[in-house]
């Protein structure tokens, strides 16, 4: 790997999603080595790719939890009726986006501190989960 700095910031802005599934079963790692173990053990598994980019939800979430879970995409025109955790996506673009977890209509979990997605976009799509 030629510039492994650069590839390391494209991954970290690609793990959006993946830290939101962590939130949404209750995982709140409290430092950056034991996010990392969670990312790494993503990558071997390979529920995560080389990109950050999740490729399997349903088997990250047995991945940590032990149990059979299902998740499915649903469009979205708003989060007032989202109860339960849910990873969604907000972009500005429609194209290109920054996730987070939304609960009882409200955002929950962003893992940005500032993100222009979530600012000036509209929320798009969610990852409904159902647990087992």
């Amino acid at each position: 790997m030629t510039n492994p700095q650069t590839e390391m910031i494209k991954f970290s802005n690609n793990i959006c999603l993946f830290m939101c599934y962590l939130f949404c079963v209750d995982i709140r790692p409290d430092s950056i080595a034991a996010w990392c173990r969670y990312l790494a053990e993503g990558i071997g598994y390979k529920v995560l790719d080389d990109e950050g980019f999740v490729l399997d939800a349903p088997k990250l979430l047995k991945l940590l939890t032990g149990k059979e879970h299902t998740v499915f995409k649903v469009d979205l025109k708003g989060i007032e009726g989202i109860k339960n955790k849910t990873p969604v996506l907000y972009s500005m673009n429609g194209k290109t986006g920054h996730w987070v977890v939304v609960e009882n209509g409200q955002i929950v979990f962003d893992p940005l501190i500032d993100s222009q997605n979530v600012k000036k976009g509209k929320p798009i799509s969610a990852r409904v989960i159902t647990r087992g």
